[in-house]
Parts: structure tokens; sequence; C-alpha cells
């Protein structure tokens, strides 16, 4: 492994218990007439069983790359927010790419939305997934995966503002050492999760 990275380990005592949950904070619904949506922020954290993350990529909120250790296990959580209109739904894909497949195989396809409490005019700040039901919705299955040497992890989060809004970054994962396959043509087609099955 070259020594010009530099790792760090991350337990899973940082990783969210809740599989899906909103924030506490709320914002008003609808937003105030004239008010400027800046759009949906999106967070992915990484973290290790006993894996390492590469020294700065723990936390992604743009398009990236983040080197893993090879074979060792990482967890994905992900926020999204808008503190001045809140989120109605957020969802993420995670796929896998072999260099000797002819695509990518999905791992995790999770989405949830917001529940608006109408009655006082407000909705959620933020929504966090954490986990798997293993049907397309949260659960307390974590987002997991572990790569070897050659094959990549793509995740693509997908958010929406209560303003309408909308939101993708795409984090690509590799181990570090190995080849970054081409952009397999998930990295272009940014569908939201909850449009797929």
């Amino acid at each position: 492994m070259s020594s010009r990275w530099a790792w760090r380990t991350a337990g899973l005592a940082g990783v969210l218990v809740a599989s899906a949950c909103q924030s506490e904070r709320m914002v008003r619904y609808p937003p105030p007439a004239g008010a400027a949506d800046p759009g949906p922020a999106i967070a992915v954290t990484t973290t290790g069983d006993k894996g390492v993350v590469e020294e700065g990529k723990a936390v992604m909120h743009a398009d990236g790359v983040v080197n893993l250790r090879p074979m060792a296990e990482a967890t994905v959580t992900a926020v999204a927010s808008d503190a001045v209109v809140g989120i109605s739904s957020f969802g993420l894909r995670i796929n896998r790419r072999a260099p000797v497949s002819p695509g990518s195989r999905p791992l995790y396809a999770v989405s949830t939305h917001s529940t608006i409490d109408r009655a006082k005019g407000q909705v959620p700040e933020a929504l966090t997934i954490s986990g798997s039901n293993s049907a397309g919705g949260p659960g307390s299955t974590p987002l997991r995966f572990a790569l070897d040497g050659y094959d990549v992890v793509t995740l693509i989060a997908t958010a929406r503002s209560a303003g309408g809004a909308t939101r993708t970054i795409v984090v690509t994962y590799r181990a570090a050492g190995g080849a970054l396959l081409e952009p397999d043509s998930d990295r272009f087609n940014r569908t939201p999760p909850s449009q797929t099955r």
C-alpha cells in the first residue's frame, strides 16, 4: 500500500442507530412567500467495522472518490437537509461493478419521505438513511460492503426539498491501490432511487 495515503480507523460508534429518521428540528411549511430555497444539502458518512477510510473523505458533500483499504468492510449513512424549507424525500442507491461484469449489480436501494405536520404547518429539516428493510425502504440492515482490489461501488443519493428543489451526489468507492474503472452508466443516470425498483 502506498505511503502517500493517510488512513484513519473509524468505529461504528458514530453511526446513527435509527435506520431512518426525521430531524427533530422542524421548519415552516409551506415556506414563507419569497423564501429563497438553497436546495438540499447531502452528507454521506463512511465508517468501518475494522476497515479504514481515506483521510479527509469520511464525510462527502459532493461528487467524489473515496479510497478504502482492500477487503475492509465499510458502512454508510446519509443525511439530506434544507434549513429553509425542509426535506420532503430522500433516497439512495448503491451498486457494485466488477471488471469482468458487463454492468453493475445493485446492493441497496432505499428511499424515504417526510411526514408534513399540516396542522402545525411544519416539515422536518432533515431526513437520515442508515439502513435498509431489503424492500426499498429504510430498515435495520446496515448499508455495508467490502471491496477487493478491482471492483468499484457507486452510491447515488438524491434529495428533494419541500420547495421542490432537488440535488444528487455520486460517491465512488474503490480499494486503495486498485484501478478505478471507467464510470458505468449509473454515474450518468441520476434517476432518483424512489423511481427505481
